[in-house]
């Protein structure tokens, strides 16, 4: 079999190293090259073989608990490396892994989805703020210390609370301040700095309505149950 002979001889073949890569557009001004994906298109043979290597590096992650409990994209398709690549995404997260150990004995909490991060806290006090600040700080030393930068303009800042006085803290990566905002979305949910989530329910209510007319147009027929299958199949 040609992967036992890959195995036992430690050699891959030169064919497998090589790709084509592919940009796909994702969003904002198309002249602008960090607003496109690149994908890796490689041998289909190699993926097979990356997929039995993977799941053999999952299985022993996993097993060994070497994954942290705030990681929840270990599965994911990781945005730091081209996608196309099946072992690449495990590779980074392996590598990044460690950051969660900069926030062990500390109050400052953290969500991890990939190679996304999410650190927060209850803020009472000057105290608190500082520490929330310095939190961000040890992130980005870390990050140079890994050779990893920061994404500046898609580091953002949410002020969740009850209260209707703005907040008044400003918090900085580095020297840029990062900017606030009164949403943002999270693994495609919009949390708003109120936890109303109005402004979440708006967006999915205004895209069915889109799809809904566009169904209405479309279908000759205005029978209702054929009209409710097709909302239901595509809204």
């Amino acid at each position: 079999m040609p992967y036992t002979h890959i195995f036992t001889s430690g050699k891959i073949p030169s064919d497998w190293r090589l790709a084509n890569v592919t940009l796909v557009f994702k969003k904002g001004i198309s002249s602008n090259v960090a607003n496109y994906r690149p994908i890796s298109l490689t041998s289909t043979f190699s993926k097979i073989f990356e997929r039995i290597v993977k799941q053999q590096m999952l299985a022993y992650l996993l097993d060994n608990q070497l994954i942290p409990r705030q990681q929840f994209g270990y599965l994911a398709v990781i945005s730091g490396v081209p996608q196309g690549s099946v072992l690449g995404p495990i590779l980074v997260l392996i590598y990044i892994n460690d950051i969660v150990d900069l926030f062990s004995n500390s109050d400052v909490s953290t969500k991890l989805f990939a190679d996304d991060i999410k650190i927060y806290l209850e803020v009472t006090s000057e105290a608190d703020y500082s520490t929330l600040q310095k939190s961000i700080n040890t992130i980005f030393d870390w990050s140079k210390t890994w050779q990893l930068k920061l994404a500046n303009d898609k580091c953002q800042h949410n002020h969740i609370s009850l209260s209707t006085v703005a907040c008044r803290n400003a918090y900085f990566v580095s020297d840029a301040k990062l900017k606030i905002v009164q949403n943002v979305r999270d693994l495609g949910v919009l949390v708003d700095n109120r936890l109303t989530f109005r402004h979440h329910i708006n967006s999915i209510v205004s895209r069915g309505h889109v799809r809904a007319m566009q169904i209405w147009r479309c279908f000759l027929c205005k029978d209702i149950d054929n009209l409710i299958t097709a909302f239901t199949t595509y809204v």
